[in-house]
């Protein structure tokens, strides 16, 4: 079954797409199911949801391909392994943000020490069907219960659509004061953002608050697993505080973290104190630390998890990995690291020294490259999950490379935002912009240019042709961006692809048939182009 994950809402599909309900019960209560699923089948026939009945049983399923998660609750529900077990898959996505929960009493028992207890239950007077003198109107009372959910995920829907279709969405006073750290969780697709009002905020892709971790100071560093569900802060003063995603927050040895430096991976978490780092295991942290004494090298200043091991910086300029109990130095910078960035290309590492740039260790029998990314007070830097984009941002603006050409293909800026922490998704479609004010800015690289906010600049020389190529061969999207350019720009752009560069690639003059098509649809009577596609 298709992922729900797979077809977020976005397109027009997606919004008017049937919402995919799991029917959740014990073999006991099967009859019940039953009798409730008559009760929404009207939902059905009208097309806004499918519903799938699952009674307890060992057998996997997906979670990720249902909308709605519907729990009967009974005696038997409760005391089933199979039931918790799906109850606990279905919260772990609502608490994401990815779905919705009702807990349906339909049998007295004590469930108030379940997951569910935090989710609005049905009927809605809170009276179990079965004690209802009318057996039918209580199903009835969830039938419409289930409606009004129903109705709220399509309104969510049609939100959600409005904000996919736009460059850059704000949400102002996402923090009050300034947003110190943005971080990512790349496999559940959420960020959270932290700053001087003392708070952690979670965020799903549209910028819906998920959850508030509250604390009472401000955090300076926030560090978020791939999975999401474990959360790491820097506090000044005091050290790291660990949470799970539901806003639990996990008892940390204190003292052990001074530095504000935090990296996460699905199973440990890194902090740093002079002299040391260590990684903890964030669901057992009295035990399972990992200490590594980094006296030899200097204090460590930037770390990152990457496929091979950890990464890390120091004030002294070392780029260093840790794996497996073992240092290897990598490379020997000139100043003190401040940020490092990993992607899924081991080769590909993003680093801050006195500016942005590359480091290329993709060929050991090579000696190390540095490619210098041109972005004046840059402060952060990311990568794209594929190691082909990057993010670099200063206070005054945010710029989108593309690795192949080392171009800046994308700027904002706007002389009223000063921007103070940023993170990339691992597709490399949205970056999350945080401000000195508390804003929170989505920009959207998929979406067309449409603000004076953000440009696309067509470079010069080779670089162009570089651009040109690659927009027709490797990236259908930089087409869209060529889109936006004026005619004269275009011309260029169109008469930059020539024979010689096509013979040097190839070894033979023929247009790429994207480039071809795409000239003849689309440019034809905008430049007077002959039909062979070349600039009259």
């Amino acid at each position: 079954m298709e992922s729900a994950e797979a077809n977020r809402p976005g397109t027009q599909e997606a919004v008017n797409q049937p919402l995919r309900v799991s029917l959740s019960f014990a073999e006991n209560d099967r009859r019940f199911a039953e009798l409730l699923h008559q009760q929404v089948e009207g939902q059905e026939q009208e097309g806004l949801i499918t519903v799938t009945r699952r009674a307890e049983s060992p057998e996997p399923r997906n979670p990720e391909s249902f909308d709605i998660f519907l729990f009967l609750i009974s005696p038997d529900s409760v005391a089933s392994e199979y039931v918790r077990r799906e109850i606990d898959e279905a919260v772990a996505l609502a608490e994401m943000g990815r779905a919705k929960i009702m807990p349906v009493l339909m049998r007295p028992c004590e469930w108030s020490n379940t997951p569910l207890i935090r989710y609005r239950a049905w009927p809605g007077n809170a009276v179990p069907a079965a004690e209802w003198q009318d057996f039918n109107a209580a199903l009835a009372d969830i039938a419409r219960g289930v409606l009004s959910l129903v109705e709220s995920v399509f309104e969510e829907r049609k939100a959600r659509q409005q904000i996919a279709g736009q460059e850059l969405f704000t949400v102002d006073n996402a923090h009050r004061g300034s947003i110190h750290s943005i971080a990512y969780a790349a496999d559940a697709g959420i960020w959270v953002s932290a700053g001087s009002d003392g708070n952690l905020r979670v965020w799903n892709s549209w910028l819906e608050k998920v959850s508030l971790l509250g604390a009472d100071r401000p955090v300076s560093a926030v560090g978020i697993s791939p999975d999401g569900r474990s959360i790491a802060g820097f506090f000044p003063g005091e050290g790291c505080r660990f949470w799970e995603i539901s806003g639990r927050e996990l008892k940390a040895p204190q003292g052990t973290t001074t530095i504000p430096l935090i990296a996460a991976s699905n199973t440990h978490v890194l902090t740093a104190a002079p002299g040391e780092i260590r990684t903890w295991n964030p669901h057992h942290l009295d035990k399972g630390q990992s200490v590594l004494n980094t006296a030899l090298w200097g204090d460590v200043t930037a770390a990152v998890f990457a496929r091979r091991g950890v990464l890390l910086g120091t004030r002294s300029g070392e780029i260093l990995e840790w794996s497996e109990g073992s240092v290897r130095h990598l490379y020997r910078a000139e100043g003190e690291v401040r940020r490092l960035a990993s992607s899924g290309d081991p080769g590909r590492v993003g680093i801050i020294i006195n500016g942005p740039g590359i480091l290329d260790l993709s060929d050991s029998a090579t000696p190390v490259t540095w490619i210098s990314l041109d972005h004046p007070g840059a402060f952060e830097i990311a990568l794209s999950g594929d190691g082909r984009l990057a993010l670099t941002v200063s206070p005054e603006s945010a710029r989108l490379w593309d690795l192949r050409t080392h171009i800046a293909i994308r700027t904002f800026s706007a002389p009223a935002v000063t921007i103070t922490a940023a993170a990339l998704s691992a597709d490399g479609k949205i970056a999350l912009l945080g401000c000195g004010d508390g804003r929170l800015i989505r920009w959207n690289f998929e979406a067309p240019i449409a603000t004076a906010q953000t440009s696309f600049t067509l470079p010069a020389g080779n670089d162009r042709i570089h651009l040109a190529y690659l927009s027709v061969l490797e990236n259908p999207r930089y087409l869209e961006m060529l889109e936006t350019l004026e005619e004269n720009a275009l011309r260029e752009a169109l008469s930059a692809v020539s024979s010689e560069i096509l013979e040097s690639r190839h070894g033979h003059s023929d247009a790429p048939a994207l480039w071809t098509a795409w000239i003849r649809s689309t440019k034809k009577d905008r430049l007077g182009l002959a039909p062979e596609g070349k600039v009259s």
